[in-house]
Formats: C-alpha cells, structure tokens, sequence
C-alpha cells in the first residue's frame, strides 16, 4: 500500500509517492488546477474553492458573475485501469444579485466528482449536477437542472 500525497505548485499538481521519491508536477489546464489545494492532503481531507479564486475560468465573459465556494474532498485513491487516480467530491454553491427584469436572487448548487489519472494529470471522467432556482421577472419561482458526463476515450 502506497502513500500518495497532492499538493498545487505554482507551474501544476506536484505528485509525491509514486515510483519517483521525489515527485512529478504535472502541468493541468487551469480551470481545473485552480480547485486542487495549495498544501498535500490526505483521503478525506477537505478544502473550499471561492467563485473569487476561478474567476474567468469556468464561466463566459459575458456571463453574470457568481458570488459562493465550492468545497472539494479527495473521497479516494483508487486504480482504473491500471491507473492510479485521484476522486475529488465537489459541491459547490453560489448566488448572484438581482437584474432587474429578469430574476430576483438565483441560486446556483453544483455537485459531483472528478477521477484524475495521477501520473498524468488530466481528468479521466468527471459527474456533475446543477441546480439553479431564481424569481423570474414575472415572479414565478424558476428551476433550472443539468446534468454533464463527460469521459476521456480510453
């Protein structure tokens, strides 16, 4: 049994405890290196995420601006495939203020999972669930949901 330790380095995610004593960085696009820790952390650990910290990096320029955290968790280690990888449990909830017209006080919850292939450092398959609830501009209570699946071809 291995231990494996993550942390975020400036340049990516330093992986320690697989077959080099010293590490690997692996360099990940940022939208995704932004919500991995700044220190190692062990199973279970836990860690928040601000809207603030992935500004431009998950949402249009265009798009209204979120104002909440993510909290995300390393729930497990565990081989696919021959491949040792991270699973990392988001949830996330966010609220963006008023525009006049159109909505009053939107909500938005995200959760799900992200598997991440340690030795290279992209991610294998991610689940997540989107909830956004809103007044809209006529005063009807709006509950948008979706749903992305998303796997790398093997």
């Amino acid at each position: 049994k291995k231990k494996i330790t993550l942390s975020q380095e400036k340049d990516g995610l330093k992986v320690k405890g697989l077959d080099n004593p010293n590490g690997i960085l692996l360099k990940l696009e940022p939208k995704f290196a932004k919500i991995l820790p700044m220190g190692p952390v062990s199973v279970g650990t836990t860690w928040e995420v601000t809207t603030k910290d992935l500004e431009g990096e998950l949402e249009s320029q265009n798009e209204p601006q979120w104002d909440g955290k993510t909290v995300v968790k390393l729930s497990s280690l565990k081989d696919i495939a021959s491949r040792r990888c991270a699973v990392l449990e988001v949830n996330s909830e966010a609220k963006m203020g008023d525009i006049p017209g159109f909505f009053k006080g939107a909500v938005r919850t995200t959760k799900g999972d992200f598997v991440v292939w340690l030795d290279r450092g992209y991610t294998l398959k991610a689940t997540l669930k989107t909830s956004t609830r809103f007044i809209n501009g006529k005063g009807e209570d709006v509950h948008i949901s979706s749903s992305l699946e998303y796997e790398a071809a093997p």
